[in-house]
């Protein structure tokens, strides 16, 4: 099957000012091209301004990126759709790998702890960080948070506001990129945002309890996944059934190489940080 993308449709603002209609990606192979309007001197400068606002962020990016690998310090970036079960998934996972590595969670939320408060009823370090109005994570709020974190730790996932356009393409300077996909979205969720799913290094479908009340096509899933990204781990989950937990688990600490014996539990606090 071959996918076709409207290049121009994706130069066109997807947020009032944040930039992510200035990136490039591979799947667009137009999107490097100006995009023409008619108008005033204005609309160009609104171009040029978001162009900055993303370059700014990919420079940040970097920045954290060598921060990162100075510390040691592995970092993976989970995008989903709000309400897919991100929070619900991690608690559950993390909850399990507190016991033998030193890890923390930075939450992506408009408003409100309710997730970070959730993490912390597990025993999950969780730093809550509110966005308003702005729809994804960036590299500069996730470098301004890591000081209240706990020094030495192995492991800092983030989980990105639920989005499934501007957290793709905005770069935080992880490692990993995890694309959780429920099954309530439907099959063709990842032909509709290709992105994310085209650069995550590891795939989730979530909810997989339900498969059999939705009629869900698995295959017709796999196979839109598939046409995007052939060679990411897909990892069938449910939090109700615990389905998946241990194959995210094991692949997560092979991906990253994460060193089990490097931890003493009990080191790091169960509260959640305001």
């Amino acid at each position: 099957m071959t996918i076709h993308f409207n290049s121009i449709l994706w130069r066109l603002p997807m947020c009032k000012d944040c930039g992510c209609s200035t990136a490039t990606h591979p799947l667009f192979p137009g999107s490097q091209q100006k995009l023409k309007i008619s108008g005033t001197i204005k609309s160009t400068r609104k171009i040029s301004i978001e162009e900055s606002l993303f370059q700014k962020n990919q420079n940040n990016a970097s920045e954290n990126r060598q921060f990162f690998a100075t510390e040691k310090l592995k970092v993976i970036n989970v995008m989903s759709s709000p309400g897919s079960g991100k929070t619900t998934l991690l608690s559950k996972l993390l909850g399990e790998m507190k016991e033998h590595y030193s890890l923390a969670v930075l939450v992506g939320d408009q408003e409100t702890t309710i997730d970070a408060d959730r993490y912390a009823k597990q025993g999950v370090l969780a730093k809550q960080i509110n966005t308003h109005a702005a729809c994804h994570l960036d590299a500069k709020r996730i470098r301004e948070n890591l000081v209240d974190l706990p020094n030495h730790l192995q492991l800092l996932v983030i989980e990105n506001v639920g989005n499934l356009v501007c957290p793709a393409v905005f770069d935080l300077g992880e490692e990993l990129k995890i694309a959780l996909l429920s099954t309530p979205e439907g099959e063709e969720k990842p032909l509709k945002y290709p992105v994310l799913f085209h650069d995550a290094d590891v795939i989730v479908l979530s909810k997989c309890d339900l498969i059999e009340v939705l009629n869900y096509d698995l295959d017709l899933v796999t196979k839109n996944i598939r046409s995007l990204n052939p060679s990411a781990p897909l990892i069938l989950c449910s939090t109700k059934s615990g389905l998946g937990i241990s194959e995210l688990k094991e692949t997560l600490e092979k991906s990253l190489s994460l060193k089990e014996n490097a931890y003493v539990p009990g080191h790091t606090s169960n509260a959640h940080i305001n």
